[in-house]
């Protein structure tokens, strides 16, 4: 059944720790420590370590995604948040890993997600 309590966050992060954005196991774990602060069923997990340096990793959840890109020669990260649920507030992870990563700055746009404008479009 169609839940229309879709969000997605969609984040620049700025001014982050470049060590941290560059640390392979610290990304993995910020990444599935938010999924389950949302209190989300993880179902599988991507990561990547970039040569010279970068990050990037996908947490698939219960739902949805994490999605997060490190670019430490910049000391910036691109987040994604995608939840579905009422009981699911992807803005505790979005502050979980903001605070991990130590960003100065962050700017983030929340969008609801779902098929409502749809379904009335056609009925």
């Amino acid at each position: 059944m169609y839940d229309p309590c879709c969000r997605h966050l969609i984040a620049e992060l700025y001014q982050c720790n470049p060590d941290l954005l560059d640390d392979l196991p610290f990304i993995e774990k910020i990444l599935v420590d938010a999924a389950l602060i949302c209190k989300t069923e993880i179902l599988e997990m991507v990561f990547h370590k970039y040569t010279p340096s970068g990050v990037s990793g996908v947490v698939i959840i219960n739902g949805s995604h994490l999605a997060l890109h490190t670019f430490p020669l910049h000391g910036y990260a691109s987040l994604d948040i995608v939840t579905c649920g009422s009981g699911v507030n992807p803005n505790e992870a979005y502050h979980y890993i903001t605070n991990h990563l130590q960003a100065n700055c962050a700017l983030v746009k929340e969008l609801q997600r779902g098929f409502d404008e749809l379904f009335e479009m056609i009925s």
